[in-house]
């Protein structure tokens, strides 16, 4: 059982309003000291946008509320905190380390962010829009492709069919039937040579 905050401050009154001394009586002070300097130190570290927050940090917070022994509301927010954050790095890392994201990335960090992730922040919320478009963008794209697919080509769609091809890197997500719709292109222009 861990004391809360309130309870710990009630403690330290009961042992300060002893006629004795208690020599724990020093160590429960302190700790009811550290716990307002975490409380307050976490709540500065909680106002701070996502994007300037450094996970070490946040980790070094968390290590040492766990340390306290005291029941601190803050330790979930924290905890979540460090969630979002590591979400967020994880997308925006994706998104530098490729030059487009595949269609399985897009679901994966939208399922992660869908769980485990609560949008309160911002930022999250314009990541996930972000990676909505994205999704929706590649989902759309490669309905189109396949209606290509499932039709027979006149060799008047074959312009359309180009000038579809052309828009594919406007999108930021990987389109997998890029590369196969542009090789059935190459071959009908091929075959009707």
């Amino acid at each position: 059982y861990k004391l809360t905050m309130e309870e710990l401050e009630l403690f330290v009154q009961e042992i300060d309003n002893l006629c004795c001394t208690i020599e724990e009586g020093v160590s429960v002070r302190e700790l009811l000291i550290l716990g307002k300097q975490f409380v307050e130190r976490t709540s500065e570290m909680l106002k701070n946008p996502l994007d300037v927050l450094e996970e070490t940090e946040l980790e070094a917070l968390l290590g040492e509320g766990n340390s306290l022994r005291i029941e601190l509301p803050q330790m979930q927010q924290l905890n979540m905190r460090v969630r979002q954050l590591k979400w967020y790095k994880r997308s925006q890392g994706l998104r530098v380390a490729s030059a487009k994201l595949t269609y399985e990335d897009v679901k994966s960090l939208l399922h992660v962010a869908a769980a485990d992730i609560a949008p309160t922040d911002p930022i999250i919320d314009e990541e996930i829009r972000k990676l909505q478009e994205i999704g929706a963008s590649i989902e759309a794209w490669e309905c189109q492709a396949n209606k290509y697919f499932n039709c027979s080509t006149q060799r008047h769609e074959l312009v359309e069919i180009e000038q579809f091809l052309k828009t594919a890197p406007d999108i930021e997500g990987q389109v997998p039937s890029y590369i196969v719709l542009k090789d059935a292109l190459r071959k009908a222009k091929e075959w009707l040579r």
